[in-house]
């Protein structure tokens, strides 16, 4: 008889990383669905590209890359934070963390996303035990004894012990399964860009807590950082719409004396 796969809706990093750790824990059988092709296309250019998306990996999120055996891979194009100063407009006082105090290699990692999931999608497709249905969506879902049975939009009837929804905050499975979730709108925005520099950011990654909003500054590979500030909505309309000479100024103007001096800004996201 064989094993019912443990299903997993949505491909993303989530999806992905919890498949590779379902297979590394003990699971026979996994199969992700995800609405959008996958493919492992060839590697990715390593030059970095200004304006590309990227995510902070904590420690923790190192160490479990690392019993994956992923955590080479990824640390291979990626920024090592070594100190974090966290700080207050208009307060005294400063937090340091180091790795070094800390006793860890370095207190996290910033990666390109599209590297990210190169090594990801690299690892999925090499584990003969997880199954990658992609474009595939489900059509529906029914409670049975001892699990659910599902129907992808393919057509194929799949009966699962566990089905795990990580297709998003707007999740459907979430919406078939009855599980409600509430939003409220902050009245913020989170604007991002990557910001080019006049000097080496030596591993320092910056929050600081403005009175509109934090501002975060995290390292990037070859003298760059990435710029994470959130806001009231009017005036990151503002900020969008500065000259990137003008945005760049008053950029610097609310950084910390910590942070390094900045010299160019990419297209700016929201």
């Amino acid at each position: 008889m064989t094993q019912q796969p443990l299903v997993i809706v949505g491909g993303g990093m989530a999806g992905a990383l919890l498949a590779l750790l379902l297979r590394r824990h003990g699971a026979a059988r996994v199969m992700l669905i995800e609405s959008h092709p996958l493919s492992l296309p060839d590697a990715p250019p390593l030059t970095p590209s200004f304006d590309a998306r990227s995510t902070a990996l904590s420690a923790g999120t190192l160490a479990v890359l690392d019993d994956l055996g992923l955590g080479h891979a990824v640390r291979e194009h990626a920024a090592a934070i070594g100190t974090v100063h966290v700080s207050r407009q208009s307060r005294l006082g400063i937090t340091r963390m180091s790795a070094a105090e800390e006793g860890v290699e370095q207190l996290g990692a910033v990666v390109e996303n599209r590297w990210l999931g190169f090594v990801l999608l690299g690892a999925l497709f090499a584990d003969e035990g997880i199954e990658v249905r992609a474009p595939d969506t489900l059509s529906g879902i029914r409670r049975q004894e001892g699990g659910y049975q599902i129907t992808l939009a393919s057509g194929e009837v799949v009966e699962t012990p566990l089905l795990i929804a990580a297709d998003g905050a707007r999740s459907k499975t979430r919406e078939w399964l009855g599980i409600s979730a509430r939003d409220h709108d902050t009245g913020h925005d989170a604007l991002i860009a990557n910001l080019s520099l006049k000097e080496p950011h030596k591993g320092i990654a910056c929050e600081r807590f403005l009175n509109d909003g934090p501002l975060a500054l995290l390292p990037l590979p070859d003298q760059r950082m990435a710029l994470v500030w959130t806001g009231p909505r009017a005036q990151v309309d503002q900020w969008m719409a500065l000259a990137d000479d003008e945005a760049l100024a008053q950029l610097q103007g609310r950084c910390p004396a910590e942070a390094p001096r900045l010299c160019g800004i990419g297209e700016r996201q929201r």
